[in-house]
């Protein structure tokens, strides 16, 4: 696996585009990485096409020097 032992921040916010969001999230974590998904808050949110996602973090909470 490529990128295991890597932390990647994915950003969300409300009329997300669905499928670059979620293949985009799903080809990291299969390639080993562990993703954390980065949103203004912690609400869930749906994309232009419906689907929903929440975020794991917030940016206040999240240390760039740890991704």
């Amino acid at each position: 696996m490529k990128l295991e032992g890597k932390k990647i921040a994915v950003l969300l916010a409300g009329g997300f585009e669905d499928l670059e969001y979620w293949v985009t999230l799903m080809r990291l974590q299969e390639e080993g990485a562990e993703v954390v998904t980065v949103g203004p808050n912690k609400d869930e949110v749906s994309g232009k096409n419906a689907l929903t996602a929440q975020a794991d973090a917030t940016a206040d909470e999240v240390d760039a020097g740890t991704l």
